[in-house]
């Protein structure tokens, strides 16, 4: 189920609330860039490229994107971990990273 994004001022709460600190999610924000890039390169993204070369260059974009959202700090990694989440969701979710950390 999608929802209306997140304002900023419901993340930094969320933030908050879950104690989160620069670090805490570049692993989950790695993860799900990596996650998007599959799914790029199994709808078939790329198709001027052969196989090797599609799946590098997607997942090269991916760790670049992450590097970019993990520089930008919690709420930009927040704003990623929330696109197309509810509220409690996204805290669900956050809880299921925080505690396998």
């Amino acid at each position: 189920m999608t929802s209306s994004p997140l304002s900023i001022a419901d993340l930094s709460a969320i933030a908050v609330e879950f104690g989160i600190r620069d670090g805490m999610l570049d692993a989950a924000v790695e993860e799900i860039a990596h996650e998007w890039a599959a799914s790029r390169f199994n709808n078939g993204d790329l198709p001027e490229l052969d196989f090797w070369d599609a799946h590098e260059q997607l997942h090269d974009e991916a760790s670049e994107n992450a590097s970019s959202l993990n520089n930008r700090g919690v709420l930009a990694q927040l704003q990623t971990l929330s696109e197309g989440c509810t509220r409690a969701a996204l805290c669900s979710l956050l809880r299921d990273i925080l505690t396998s950390a």
